[in-house]
Parts: C-alpha cells; sequence; structure tokens
C-alpha cells in the first residue's frame, strides 16, 4: 500500500512527538554517551559514508551542480574527522536542560527562568551531509527529538549518516 506524502509526514511528525517525550527525561550522561557513540560509530565506518557519498557526487555531476555546490557536499576524511569532532565538542557542552536563572522581585518573590527542551526540532537544509549529524547531535543535547530534511543531492550520504545515528542512539538505549 503506498502512504500519501501528509500522511507520511503525520507518521513521522508522531514518531518524534512520542520519542520526544522518551529524551525529555534523559541524564547528560546518557546524552552524551550516545553522542560519544555515533562519534565511534562515523569513525569506525567513514569508508562506507564516504562510499555513499561518492554516490551522491557521481549523481550531482552528472545532474550537472555547481563546483561549489559539489565541494559542499563531499564528504572527505578530513570532513568526517570534524563531524567526529564536533560530537565530541557537543558532548562537552554543559547540559542546558534544568539550567535556571532566577531574580529576586522587589516585592521579594523570585521570578525564575528554567531551560527546558522544546520538543520536536524540524529542519529543512541544503545538501551538506554534515548537518544530519550536527543537527541531530545539538538537538540530541538539548532534550529534542528532530525531524531532519536534507537536499536531495545528499541522499545516499544523508542515509548511511542517519543510520549511524540511528544505531547510535539505539545502542545507548534512545529512541
Amino acid at each position: 500500500m503506498v502512504m500519501d506524502i501528509r500522511t507520511y509526514i503525520e507518521d513521522i511528525a508522531k514518531k518524534a512527538k512520542r520519542a520526544s517525550v522518551l529524551l525529555r527525561g534523559k541524564r547528560a550522561e546518557e546524552k552524551n554517551s550516545a553522542l560519544f557513540r555515533i562519534a565511534d560509530l562515523i569513525q569506525t565506518r567513514q569508508k562506507s559514508v564516504i562510499e555513499a557519498n561518492r554516490h551522491d557526487l557521481v549523481q550531482g555531476k552528472e545532474s550537472g551542480l555547481s563546483e561549489a555546490f559539489l565541494d559542499r557536499l563531499e564528504l572527505t576524511t578530513h570532513r568526517v574527522a570534524g563531524m567526529v569532532q564536533s560530537l565530541k565538542e557537543i558532548a562537552a557542552f554543559e547540559d542546558p536542560v534544568g539550567q535556571i536563572a532566577g531574580v529576586k522581585r522587589p516585592q521579594g518573590f523570585i521570578l525564575e527562568k528554567v531551560r527546558i527542551p522544546i520538543g520536536v526540532v524540524a529542519m529543512i537544509y541544503e545538501s551538506r551531509p554534515n548537518v544530519t549529524v550536527e543537527a541531530a547531535a545539538l538537538c540530541l543535547k538539548a532534550g529534542n527529538s528532530v525531524i531532519l530534511r536534507g537536499g536531495s543531492d545528499a541522499l545516499e550520504s544523508n542515509r548511511a549518516l542517519a543510520a549511524i545515528v540511528r544505531e547510535g542512539l539505539e545502542d545507548v538505549g534512545i529512541p
């Protein structure tokens, strides 16, 4: 049975909402563990990620993408290492969830601002496969689930990276 686009999007949104409820309660250590696991998986599977990216590059050249666009699309060993480094840097950030900033008002009460997750973040971005990993990592750190829609020119790269992110999350018990 073929699912229409509206049903497909609603299904994804409902799954993301359920995941956001589960993410809300994750401790910083759990989120950091997932970020490090994803970094390890990307590093270990670098060859397969670059191979998937080569497919996108060939398709891009055949469809006449500009050299500048192809450069943004390309994943090199250096750029993959940059993604791994970004994951580790994000893990090192202070966990924003639960941070409290308070101000005592002249009337005697304390006004507090408490940081909480938004819930679900949806991102549409062009063909920069590194955004798939970095957006997922930042949303995870902030306790949010995320719906990612990368450019079609990076389809195979994004599929490979998203599969790694999913596996890394599942490995540590995060949806």
